[in-house]
């Protein structure tokens, strides 16, 4: 299908195998029991480990869940493609004879919502020892309400081993024990609707005391596509934080690629009363503007 060839040449670039129209893959997709094995869960961004069951259905023998907490399932996290790699690039500079091009819009009317922050789901899992050779079924369920399609692991012949993704042999501390690093941390999404497109948006946002006022956290602002569509300009005085959001070349398409984030501990964030003001390229007020602020789970 055309949706396939699409995820995967994202997969490619990612890194790993993309998903399918009705599936996942696995990366890769044979592995010994007790092996370290990643496995690919689509456009999933908010995702958290703390809400995924995971369940290996063996070729015969009983299935072998994995509740959230459980020490196999290593690390959740987000890929991301290289912002200078053709996908991105002809994506915003290209047309129709671009394959960048056109994969990126097909990503976006398909996949993502219009949304430009591409992004893959990578869990990184332990397989369970002692396994029968042969096809294992991969399931997942979510508190989230994602909706992930099972994938299958070809079990292979053998005993494996739990992968410790050392930096270099010898050095400590290892990376095996730091890769949930890559995790995201938890913070706040900041999104917005309405009728109007405009061309800029001023958010004036509340918080408890953060550590500046005796209180707890530090504001760290994040732009969910990076400085390459929108700049994030933003100051905090202990309370009360202010984020202008711009385009850095050409006006924004489209509503969702306003989205930031604002992370770093902060309590209690709110949009302060009359704190939404947006703008068009003239400077004059557009209206009607929504503002959502969801903390991530």
């Amino acid at each position: 299908m055309l949706i396939k060839r699409f995820l995967s040449l994202v997969a490619i670039i990612a890194g790993v195998q993309l998903i399918g129209c009705t599936g996942f893959n696995s990366f890769s997709t044979a592995a010994r029991p007790g092996d370290t094995v990643s496995l690919t869960l689509g456009w999933n961004p908010e995702l958290t480990k703390d809400q995924l069951t995971v369940t290996i259905t063996p070729s015969s023998g009983s299935p072998i869940t994995y509740i959230p907490g459980d020490p196999a399932i290593r690390a959740l996290v987000n890929l991301y493609p290289d912002p200078l790699s053709r996908l991105i690039v002809e994506r915003e500079t290209g047309g129709p004879a671009d394959d960048g091009w056109f994969f990126g819009v097909l990503m976006e009317n398909t996949v993502t919502g219009a949304d430009k922050d591409f992004s893959q789901k990578l869990l990184i899992m332990d397989l369970p020892p002692g396994m029968i050779s042969g096809p294992a079924t991969v399931s997942f369920a979510s508190t989230g309400g994602e909706v992930i399609p099972p994938l299958t692991v070809e079990i292979l012949p053998g005993s494996g081993a739990r992968h410790e993704f050392r930096v270099q042999e010898g050095l400590q501390p290892m990376l095996g024990e730091q890769v949930d690093l890559a995790e995201r941390a938890p913070h706040y999404a900041v999104s917005f609707s309405g009728t109007e497109l405009p061309y800029a948006i001023q958010v004036d946002l509340t918080h408890d005391p953060d550590e500046s006022t005796g209180g707890t956290g530090k504001p760290y602002i994040v732009s969910s596509r990076g400085n390459d569509i929108k700049s994030a300009s933003w100051a905090d005085d202990g309370s009360k934080l202010r984020v202008i959001l711009m385009p850095t070349g050409a006006a924004i398409a489209d509503l969702v690629n306003f989205k930031f984030y604002v992370a770093g501990g902060l309590q209690n964030l709110q949009l302060a009363p009359s704190g939404l003001k947006a703008y068009d390229i003239n400077g004059g007020e557009v209206f009607g503007l929504v503002a959502a602020i969801t903390p991530s789970p």
